[in-house]
């Protein structure tokens, strides 16, 4: 049987749907090697091998120890080798080493003017070689294509998500579980607990809350060290409860997802950091928590900050809000059944990982074969071109940052944010290339 060797730091297979259904799906068909940097890594089965390399992704330490890195894996002759992220990096050299077919996974976005420039540098250089790219809609793979140098015709697009459960049915856990009175409709909240994910803004939100609904979290990693800071934040929150009891796999949550009557989906970005600039304000497809939602037919809240609200907006999965605030008036429409349809056609038509493995396994037999694989990815791009930036949402997102620089002034007259004021400086040259790109997208779809 043939190998497969993943670079994978990061290393959350059980977290993330989509390397989850991945492997379960190549485990068939070739012997699965999974190299990672996360010291406690879930047992998937017998036929998929983990390997655990502490500081797979730090620069000073690759450049000194590639040589013991690659003995780890010179007695396996990989047919094809797969970096995820930053691993590519890592992937490319056992690749050249072993003039082998090089692919890359991308999860996260990291772009050059919000990156360290060596760092970016590296990553271009080491995507140079590879046979094809997967990303996981036409705009971020459309970004991925001019950041990294990629033709953007060797880009696959496969969105975050994992194949359809078949039949399920509506879920009475999380009110028994959390002691939540039969009476009350549950807004689900699912992932991590952070600035860019909105979630004390949430929290103090459900004061304005009609008395029928109340506020689930479900922490991405269960009891972890981000509970503790949650704990203080929900207190006195009598609509908010906190869920963690620990699902290893994300196909393990239907009950919990099973049991709300909505989700919500935040995201904020800004560009005080590499991966919550950019990567967010086009997150798109590659949302696991938009997905999940939609696999099990629930209906969403969410912001106007990132173009998944162009999706919500334009195929009715859902409600788009301007603020926090405005929750309580999506909450008091009571009228989510108007959309269960919608997120069931949604998912089935775009999302169900089923459409895409014909493709995925034969765009992999064919680089090892070293065939040409342009036509296959074309035809399955084809099964997922959504129109997801043509409309006012993104225009929203482009007047908020405008207004970022309006206020730069203010500011700067406040000397304890003049640090503050360097980042929001680095929006200014970012402001006209967003802009471009819009209408580039628009005319393109």
């Amino acid at each position: 049987m043939q190998s497969i060797l993943i670079v994978f730091p990061e290393g959350n297979i059980e977290n993330n749907p989509n390397m989850l259904s991945m492997l379960l799906l190549l485990y068939d068909y070739y012997q699965i090697y999974v190299v990672h940097e996360r010291e406690k890594q879930a047992f998937i089965n017998d036929k998929i091998h983990t390997c655990y390399i502490s500081k797979l992704c730090d620069n000073f330490f690759f450049e000194n120890n590639k040589e013991y890195m690659v003995n780890n894996f010179k007695l396996i002759n990989f047919s094809l080798i797969i970096g995820i992220d930053q691993g590519i990096k890592f992937a490319n050299f056992i690749a050249r080493q072993n003039n082998t077919p090089l692919a890359l996974i991308s999860y996260e976005l990291y772009f050059t003017d919000e990156w360290e420039y060596q760092l970016k540098k590296q990553e271009i250089e080491a995507c140079k070689n590879i046979a094809f790219a997967i990303c996981q809609d036409n705009m971020r793979s459309y970004l991925l294509s001019g950041e990294n140098n990629i033709p953007v015709e060797k880009i696959v697009n496969i969105p975050i998500s994992e194949s359809s459960s078949g039949s399920f049915k509506r879920s009475t856990y999380l009110h028994e579980k959390l002691n939540i009175p039969s009476n009350k409709k549950i807004a689900l909240y699912i992932g991590s607990i952070s600035k860019w994910s909105m979630t004390e803004g949430l929290i103090n939100s459900t004061d304005f809350w009609p008395d029928e609904w109340v506020l689930v979290l479900h922490p991405r990693y269960g009891m972890d060290s981000s509970i503790v800071s949650l704990d203080e934040k929900v207190k006195g929150k009598t609509r908010v409860y906190i869920s963690v009891e620990t699902k290893a796999y994300t196909y393990e949550l239907e009950e919990i997802v099973c049991s709300a009557d909505l989700g919500i989906v935040l995201y904020d970005f800004d560009f005080t950091s590499y991966n919550s600039g950019k990567n967010l304000l086009f997150v798109g497809l590659s949302s696991g928590k938009f997905s999940i939602f939609m696999k099990y037919n629930i209906p969403i809240i969410v912001n106007n900050n990132t173009n998944i609200a162009d999706i919500v907006f334009q195929y009715n999965l859902g409600y788009v809000i301007t603020n926090l605030e405005d929750i309580h008036l999506c909450l008091l429409s009571n009228d989510t059944n108007f959309f269960h349809s919608n997120c069931r056609e949604f998912f089935s038509k775009y999302l169900d990982f089923d459409l895409y493995k014909s493709s995925i396994l034969t765009i992999i037999e064919k680089t090892i074969l070293n065939e040409n694989v342009v036509e296959i990815i074309n035809i399955n791009n084809q099964k997922i071109s959504i129109k997801n930036i043509h409309n006012i949402r993104m225009e929203l997102v482009y007047n908020r940052m405008m207004d970022a620089i309006n206020n730069l002034d203010l500011l700067y007259k406040n000397s304890l944010l003049k640090n503050k004021l360097k980042k929001v400086l680095k929006v200014l040259h970012l402001l006209e290339p967003i802009k471009t790109l819009i209408n580039i997208v628009k005319d393109r779809n």
